[in-house]
């Protein structure tokens, strides 16, 4: 990303004014010593045009110092004012340099490996070719639970069969395959980028928003690491990067990609106030891409089963049933019949550690989770709303992708 006002191009405009302003100075200083010479010499009679009288040679000296002290000020002034407009020129370059100047390439690029979903013939998202043999990524929550009819279509394909061959819902992507394309009109796949760029770098989301076609739009990377939120109707946490941009309904699925034409993560959801998007979309990680396409494996995501949130987050008359200061994770809900609810964590109780360890926000404890493996044990400290009685519950881990698991294993066997 191009970035301006840093230290060096502040030590740079410094030298510039330097460079600049020394000669003018030297310069001025040179008519102010000029004038004081010409105005010491016998010769030189002035009448003071109010008076009449001629005036003295210190009184000439005085008027003529007074001028050169006024040239001077003018003089620095003026170019002074230059400088400031040429610098100000240069940063108005660099802002209209800011945003970087995208080619038409990159739209056609996206264009020709972008597809839309269909479930059940409805169009349900986006999603796009990662491999040329016919391998499409997209979002898990597209195509929703096993056993529903999925297509692919394009401008440049027609309505085709999709098959799901893996999923990862702790990044909520899935893994599409179609039948090979015609040896003269291959498909179109697009490289996944390496590394995730910082915050602040631009990218370009391409998809079909609202029931439109062929549609990129613009945003940049807002964080420089990864969160976890919250996904009430699939009843899980993702594990995702934050965006600034507004993503409308239909382009889940589809992929974000830098100005050198490379995929830079895949369009997951957004942040919304009430029904209102505030400007915040959430994209998983091209790492996270790149392994399920290099793996083609389901994934097993260890899940505690509950939805929580930071205890400060909640409204004074909560947070004065616990003592006072409390610092942790408000259990807000619990998946019936989870491993949660079996061990006997209880909605509004407050988890101030897992495994010995605080826990003050909610990722410090999905990260936890997610270093561990399906069928671990977690053991979590909790206090009770009112009693304030302080107790311990360990809660064997859970997967996120046990109807997956449960479908493909069932697949295989009728085969």
């Amino acid at each position: 990303m191009r970035t301006f006002n840093s230290k060096a191009e502040d030590a740079g405009n410094a030298i510039h004014c330097r460079v600049f302003l020394t000669p003018l100075v030297k310069a001025a200083a040179g008519i102010s010593q000029t004038l004081k010479f010409n105005c010491s010499r016998s010769d030189i009679h002035n009448i003071d045009p109010e008076t009449g009288v001629e005036m003295s040679h210190n009184r000439k000296a005085q008027s003529l110092n007074i001028i050169a002290a006024l040239t001077v000020i003018l003089v620095i002034v003026f170019m002074t004012m230059l400088i400031q407009m040429k610098l100000s020129r240069k940063t108005d370059l660099k802002l209209s340099g800011f945003v970087p100047k995208v080619s038409a390439d990159l739209y056609e690029n996206a264009r020709n490996c972008a597809v839309e979903i269909l479930v059940d013939g409805h169009l349900a998202g986006s999603g796009w070719f990662v491999d040329s043999s016919g391998i499409v990524m997209t979002a898990d929550h597209v195509v929703g639970s096993p056993g529903k009819e999925i297509e692919i279509m394009s401008q440049k394909i027609e309505r085709t069969k999709a098959d799901v061959i893996a999923v990862d819902r702790g990044h909520d992507l899935a893994l599409l395959k179609v039948a090979p394309a015609e040896p003269y009109n291959p498909y179109t796949a697009l490289e996944t980028a390496k590394e995730m760029p910082p915050a602040g770098t631009f990218a370009w989301c391409y998809g079909a928003p609202i029931f439109r076609h062929d549609v990129m739009l613009t945003g940049f990377v807002a964080r420089n690491d990864t969160t976890f939120e919250w996904f009430g109707d699939q009843r899980r946490y993702v594990e995702l990067m934050h965006f600034s941009g507004l993503t409308p309904k239909g382009v889940s699925g589809g992929l974000w990609m830098n100005e050198k034409n490379k995929v830079i993560g895949l369009q997951s959801g957004g942040m919304t106030s009430g029904t209102s998007q505030v400007g915040v979309t959430f994209v998983v990680t091209q790492d996270a891409i790149l392994n399920l396409t290099k793996t083609r494996t389901t994934a097993h995501t260890p899940t505690l089963s509950i939805a929580c949130e930071e205890i400060w987050e909640n409204p004074a008359e909560f947070r004065q049933r616990f003592p006072a200061k409390t610092q942790g994770l408000v259990v807000k809900l619990i998946q019936p019949d989870g491993t949660a609810q079996l061990a006997g964590l209880k909605e509004y109780d407050v988890i101030i550690s897992a495994d010995s360890t605080p826990v003050r926000y909610r990722d410090q404890l999905l990260r936890m989770v997610r270093n561990k493996k399906v069928g671990d044990n977690i053991k979590l400290t909790i206090i009770k709303p009112d009693t304030h009685e302080e107790t311990e519950v360990e809660i064997k881990l859970d997967c996120l992708e046990k109807e997956w698991i449960y479908h493909f294993e069932k697949t295989k066997t009728e085969e």
